[in-house]
């Protein structure tokens, strides 16, 4: 069965191809994970349907009687939600009019296309980074290890801030001419020192890192820390022992069998596991496209007197390449970092720095305002240094268009400058070379190109 297209008057009514159909169960319904480019196709959909004021009518199994009604007759049906703060929600009509979806609808469990939404993270206390609270933590599964709710796609769990912390902390979020004597894995937890699970205690008592050219030690580290979470007589009372794993990943796939998931880290052959789905950031896509990511695993123990500790949050964030922990939210921003780096190289008379924010940065004189550029790129202009901000446009929906159009303003309050690398299918190599050409057109003469997004500027 598939899903068909219905205008708000009624008198158009057509069922959708079979490909639409499937795409927009995937991305509005999370049947399953998709592309970036499928992303792009859902809500290009989703921008048609609001522009011409039609709805979704589902195709979930509802009782016989209504089977037999015409098409006309009220159904279960989706609307395409104006207004939103998250773009690209399909929702649910109430009832009456609306006839409910059937119980086990995708379409019914409040799913919505939000992997394009960027989550807003203020910069956390750093001398208060504990994840794990009181006992206990979730609902027990049937065979008895901890399962925690997913969080939504919008939100992202507490532990990403532990990660985002160490990442800033090591300058593992910013790229200079210089480059590093020691790998990022050591780098990262050598800096930890500055940050603290609770005052007084370091998280550096508390991390270990996965070197992917060290798998031994790694692992050696691993089990060590195990050991020392459970020994709860090493711990302040008022903190609950808990530890963490920071690596790059390849991905994960669950084990039924075992009820656990299992995760494969960059370059070693013993696969690590955890009790709950890990939290992707922008979700998990189909093709890979995201991978490989910079990860945390959380590590405590279920119940005080569980003794075996197991691996029970984690947070994966893409990033650069194996061997670089820069943290990028899509494989489009992969890309755009790869033409910055590039740029970089090649004009060092400019002294180039490339930064990644990873917490909201206020705006200055406006009270409450604050943004996070995708990129930060920072260069010596004769005697001055200059900041300008990077987008990468990785869609191209009018919610997308609007809600940029109310950021990329406060950028330049704060930047000197913005300057833009659009996707659109079929003009990747044209527009690459349009962005070359506007960063180095700003960078050398200060241009400022006219982004319809910036009009309200």
């Amino acid at each position: 069965m598939v899903l068909s297209f219905i205008s708000s008057d009624r008198c158009s009514h057509r069922e959708m191809s079979k490909g639409v159909s499937n795409l927009l169960k995937a991305y509005y319904g999370g049947t399953k994970p998709v592309s970036e480019n499928q992303t792009m196709l859902a809500q290009r959909v989703f921008g048609w349907m609001k522009t011409k004021e039609h709805y979704v009518v589902c195709d979930c199994e509802r009782d016989e009687e209504l089977k037999s009604k015409p098409a006309t007759h009220e159904e279960a049906r989706l609307s395409p939600l104006r207004g939103a703060a998250l773009p690209g929600i399909l929702r649910a009509l109430p009832k009456p009019p609306n006839v409910g979806h059937h119980e086990d609808c995708d379409f019914a469990k409040g799913h919505s296309g939000a992997s394009n939404v960027v989550p807003r993270l203020q910069k956390p206390d750093q001398k208060n980074l504990a994840v794990f609270g009181a006992y206990p933590l979730g609902q027990m599964s049937q065979q008895g290890t901890l399962r925690r709710p997913r969080s939504p796609a919008h939100k992202l769990p507490s532990i990403s801030q532990v990660l985002f912390s160490v990442i800033e902390a090591a300058g593992l979020n910013r790229i200079d001419l210089s480059g590093s004597t020691v790998t990022p894995a050591l780098d990262a937890y050598l800096k930890s020192e500055k940050l603290s699970l609770v005052p007084g205690f370091s998280l550096k008592k508390a991390l270990v890192t996965g070197d992917r050219d060290d798998e031994i030690g790694g692992i050696r580290r691993i089990i060590t820390l195990k050991k020392t979470i459970a020994d709860v007589g090493r711990w302040p009372e008022d903190l609950r022992p808990q530890g963490f794993w920071c690596g790059v990943v390849s991905g994960f796939r669950a084990n039924a069998k075992e009820d656990r998931y299992d995760v494969t880290v960059s370059n070693w052959t013993r696969l690590q596991h955890l009790e709950s789905r890990p939290h992707v950031f922008g979700g998990y896509t189909a093709d890979g496209a995201r991978q490989p990511y910079i990860a945390i695993f959380g590590y405590a123990l279920p119940a005080k007197d569980s003794g075996r500790v197991l691996g029970i949050r984690s947070f994966m964030q893409p990033c650069f390449d194996h061997d670089c922990w820069f943290p990028v939210d899509s494989d489009y921003e992969r890309q755009t970092l790869r033409i910055l780096i590039d740029v970089q190289r090649s004009h060092p008379q400019y002294n180039i720095r490339i930064s990644k924010p990873l917490f909201d940065t206020p705006i200055p004189g406006i009270s409450k305002a604050s943004c996070k550029a995708d990129f930060v790129v920072n260069f010596a202009r004769g005697e001055s240094d200059v900041e300008v901000a990077i987008e990468t446009m990785g869609y191209t929906d009018q919610d997308y268009e609007e809600r940029k159009g109310r950021t990329h303003p406060l950028m330049l309050a704060l930047y000197k400058g913005l300057i833009q690398h659009r996707f659109v299918p079929g003009r990747k190599s044209e527009l690459r070379r349009t962005f070359r050409a506007e960063l180095m057109a700003f960078i050398e003469r200060g241009e400022q190109p006219a982004y319809p997004t910036l009009a309200g500027a």
